[in-house]
């Protein structure tokens, strides 16, 4: 398939090279130990991500999939946070910014809680209501895991936080770091999160979904970066030819 895409944009085969299953391994060292690449972009699971930016001798960008938070404020309804979770989860090609964890504000109902969980299930997510993670180290690691890594099986885990400054904590310490989220009717809480919330793209009010080719944006993204700054967000062609941002200020 890519070839013909390759031949109808008018350009060589040898752009795009495919690997069998046997050459992964042989491939993945030569691509750590290589320095004649300009960019190395992992893609993957957490584990291979950071080997990659902890090993790789060439420049690397940085991806992530998943494990996006969101915080529901107690004033917004629970039929639109659902459609938040639901549309994240349908990126394509893949669910890359889908909404594993919801943060829910204190002051929201057992009730809507278990509405949520309602409407996630008959959209095929499952729902586990857990307690919330802990901001100091966890005696079972297992436990920890379950909140710092992409579960990647379309499941949502959803805790009550005391107040918003609670959950950005937590989202800081435990998130992907590239997309996550806020539901709220509050300009102040909006304001708060978007400038405490240490993640390359905050989406207020937004379902964060992931498309590679989407009509709202001028670019085809290939995916998503955690770093923030320039190459934050969407990886576009724009982040690939950007090497140097030079900063000028005004002469005195």
């Amino acid at each position: 398939m890519y070839q013909t895409a390759l031949t109808q944009a008018d350009l060589p085969a040898q752009v795009v090279l495919a690997i069998s299953p046997s050459e992964g391994e042989a491939a993945r060292r030569w691509l750590m130990q290589t320095t004649e690449l300009d960019l190395l972009i992992p893609y993957g699971r957490t584990s291979l991500v950071e080997q990659v930016m902890r090993e790789a001798n060439s420049p690397s960008l940085s991806t992530a999939i998943a494990n996006c938070y969101l915080y529901w404020s107690h004033a917004v309804p629970t039929e639109r946070v659902a459609s938040m979770v639901i549309d994240s989860h349908c990126g394509n090609p893949e669910p890359v910014n889908g909404i594993e964890k919801i943060l829910v504000d204190d002051k929201v109902s057992d009730s809507d809680i278990q509405v949520l969980s309602q409407l996630l299930k008959a959209q095929q997510l499952t729902v586990k209501i857990v307690p919330p993670p802990s901001m100091s180290p966890f005696t079972n690691p297992e436990e920890e895991e379950h909140w710092h890594e992409a579960q990647l099986d379309h499941s949502v885990m959803v805790a009550r936080v005391p107040d918003l400054v609670t959950a950005i904590a937590l989202i800081n310490c435990y998130s992907n770091g590239h997309a996550d989220g806020i539901a709220t009717h509050s300009y102040t809480e909006s304001v708060q999160f978007a400038s405490q919330v240490r993640s390359a793209s905050v989406y207020v009010n937004a379902s964060p979904r992931f498309q590679r080719n989407s009509t709202q944006v001028s670019e085809i993204a290939l995916g998503m970066s955690a770093q923030r700054g320039l190459k934050g967000g969407r990886i576009t062609l724009d982040t690939l030819l950007t090497h140097k941002a030079v900063v000028q200020g005004l002469e005195y």
